[in-house]
């Protein structure tokens, strides 16, 4: 029984997120405009918004997992991998600002 749920939890959460980036992706613009007409904020988001939009799907598998793990009250696990994936998340950024030159 616990298999089921993960496998359609996971399989849930891969599907919400492809939904989610087939739509972010091509409504980009439009959804920027909603929020603001300053041509400087369109373009920086112009350049930002396939990366959010893409990762909509790894996002939401995490949100699962994330779940899954809070359901099961596993939570040193929670806390070990959290702290596990910080130094990958600071230094993707941190990689884009070198190459950037800022």
């Amino acid at each position: 029984m616990r298999q089921v749920v993960v496998r359609q939890t996971l399989s849930a959460g891969t599907t919400v997120g492809v939904a989610t980036a087939a739509v972010l992706l091509p409504f980009g613009p439009a959804i920027v405009a909603l929020f603001t007409s300053d041509p400087a904020v369109h373009a920086l988001a112009a350049s930002a918004w396939p990366v959010v939009a893409l990762s909509q799907p790894l996002s939401t598998l995490a949100f699962a997992y994330d779940g899954l793990l809070f359901g099961t009250n596993d939570f040193r696990f929670c806390a070990l991998l959290m702290v596990s994936g910080r130094p990958s998340a600071h230094a993707l950024p941190d990689l884009r600002s070198r190459a950037l030159g800022c």
